[in-house]
This record gives structure tokens, sequence and C-alpha cells, in this order.
């Protein structure tokens, strides 16, 4: 992996699997230092309301010394500190409901029916490799005559000319 940098404290990241705090209209992926996926965790999911206010006052911080000025990171925090700022002011005034933290962590678990492969695709993707094993076959036996015909005509121009 390249060497990469934390989106919201600029500090070098050097794990492999760092985690990812946005990925760009490019694919570019925004990385985090521990530290600051650390500050995102308990903002999101802090049951203590102090905690999470330190949190919101470190990613703050962090944005507004490194001067972070990419669209992409920036509206994903306002979006966090947002969501994160309602959930606090619930669990300060004891109304929040805990057991929504875990519905939302399983949402994703299952792959939705209608997105799983079916097998007809299935059948269309065999078909396809099928044919382009047949073409990349093809194109062997091609390159192997033109490999057999420019040794035959340079054994022919060095010996026989």
């Amino acid at each position: 992996m390249k060497e990469s940098y934390c989106s919201l404290c600029l500090k070098s990241v050097e794990r492999e699997d760092a985690p990812i705090l946005a990925i760009s209209g490019a694919g570019v992926p925004r990385y985090l230092c521990d530290e600051c996926a650390a500050d995102i965790e308990c903002a999101t999911l802090g049951r203590d309301y102090d905690k999470i206010t330190e949190a919101f006052d470190r990613i703050a911080a962090n944005v507004s010394a490194s001067n972070v000025d990419d669209p992409v990171i920036l509206s994903t925090v306002t979006e966090i500190l947002d969501s994160g700022a309602e959930r606090a002011k619930l669990i300060a005034a004891g109304e929040y409901d805990f057991a929504l933290d875990e519905e939302e962590s399983d949402e994703f678990e299952e792959i939705p029916e209608d997105m799983l492969e079916s097998e007809e695709d299935k059948r269309l993707d065999a078909e396809e490799e099928e044919k382009a094993q047949r073409i990349d076959k093809f194109l062997n036996w091609v390159w192997l005559g033109v490999l057999i015909g420019a040794v035959g005509f340079m054994i022919w121009w060095f010996f026989f000319r």
C-alpha cells in the first residue's frame, strides 16, 4: 500500500486495512488513522454524553487544524456530526433507545434478494467465459504462427540469403 494520510488529522496511516471515512466519486478512499476512527466510532455509537462531546471536539479540532477542504470529507464529517449531535441530545435527555444502534449495524448483513446472482446471470457468465477461452485459444495459435514465421524468416535471412 502506498503511503496514505488520515483525512482528518493528516497523520501517516501505515495499516493495510485502515478504516475508510468515505470514497470519492473517482473511487479514491479517504482513510482514517486509528485515533480518528475511534473518535468517529465514539461520536456515532458512544453511550456516554461527555465522551461523545469530547470526540466531537477532537474531530472538529483535527479538521480545523488540518485545513481540510475536500468536499467529500467535509460533507461526510458534517453528516456524522449532525446525526451524532441529535443522538447525543437524546442520550443527554435520557430518551435514546440503544437498541436502534444494534438494528442499524445488522442492516447490511444479508444481500437483498434482488441483488443476488440469478441462474440466468450465472449461465450468461459461463457462456461469456467459454467464448473468451475460444478467442484466447485462437489468438494463441495465431501468435504461434507469427512467431514461427518470424523465426523462419530470420533463419532464411542469416543463412540462405
